[in-house]
């Protein structure tokens, strides 16, 4: 005789949240982040990132940024007083397999803000497909106290 046992989807396994460093586990998942299409090869062109600040919202475009062919990003803000931090990263912190190539991506970035931002902090992380990654701060903006 065959004795049946249930089968039980641990929920919490699948939806414990996004892969996020430590100390960002509170961080916000941005809804407006809009990623191009690849568009060219890491060493061709520059990287820039631009911020306009105008509250409510801050908009940003970061521009040829690098990241694995064809691997989709998202944003992440953490709000610290008149600090701000954002990350971008993959959307699969842990693939099975990676594309061995890497392209250049552009990334529109919107949200609200408080009036009293002072200062913004960016930082990239990669995928852990070849072990931990730890976030990489590309670059701060300084707007000041207003």
């Amino acid at each position: 005789m065959h004795r049946l046992i249930p089968l039980i989807l641990a929920l919490g396994a699948c939806s414990s949240g996004p892969n996020l460093p430590e100390g960002w586990e509170d961080a916000e998942l941005l809804n407006d982040f809009t990623q191009s299409e690849c568009g060219g090869e890491p060493g061709t062109a520059t990287e820039e990132f631009n911020a306009f600040k105008a509250p409510p919202s801050l908009e940003i475009t970061w521009t040829n940024t690098a990241f694995r062919c064809e691997q989709p990003v998202e944003g992440y803000l953490r709000r610290l007083g008149v600090t701000h931090e954002l990350l971008v990263q993959p959307v699969d912190m842990e693939p099975d397999t990676v594309a061995r190539c890497d392209c250049l991506y552009d990334l529109d970035i919107q949200w609200n803000i408080e009036e009293s931002l002072e200062t913004l902090k960016v930082y990239k992380r990669a995928d852990e497909y070849g072990g931990p990654s730890t976030p990489a701060l590309f670059g701060q903006l300084n707007f000041g106290a207003e």
